[in-house]
């Protein structure tokens, strides 16, 4: 039985609640120190979750392997590149938007306004 729905969701009839341990880290002591780190499974670092913007799985693998190679000034969240998002209006649409926003609200709170100040006259 698959654990996940069709649409990614989990199942919360079969899913566990979480809070979830994902991965583990730890030091070795003694003569030949070392780090290590453990994850459950290695499904997170394949290709099409590294490359997705919406998850952090390209930071915590790069983060981790900063980490197991000592260099810890290099571990932070990095940021996001910005992705171009065009709005594109029809012109009916852009007239619209103009009277709404330039002719019709503003002439609603003025009468809006005069209607209070008659009422309190």
């Amino acid at each position: 039985m698959d654990k996940i729905g069709p649409g990614g969701q989990i199942d919360p009839k079969q899913g566990k609640k979480g809070p979830l341990v994902i991965a583990a880290s730890g030091t070795t002591g003694g003569t030949a120190s070392g780090r290590f780190v453990v994850t459950g499974t290695s499904g997170w670092a394949e290709n099409r979750a590294m490359g997705s913007r919406s998850l952090g799985n390209r930071d915590l693998f790069m983060n981790m392997i900063n980490w197991l190679t000592a260099d810890e000034d290099l571990i932070s969240i990095r940021p996001k590149s910005t992705e171009d998002r065009p709005l594109t209006m029809t012109a009916q649409k852009v007239n619209l938007a103009f009277w709404l926003s330039i002719v019709i609200f503003p002439l609603g709170i003025v009468g809006l306004g005069l209607a209070t100040w008659y009422k309190r006259r």
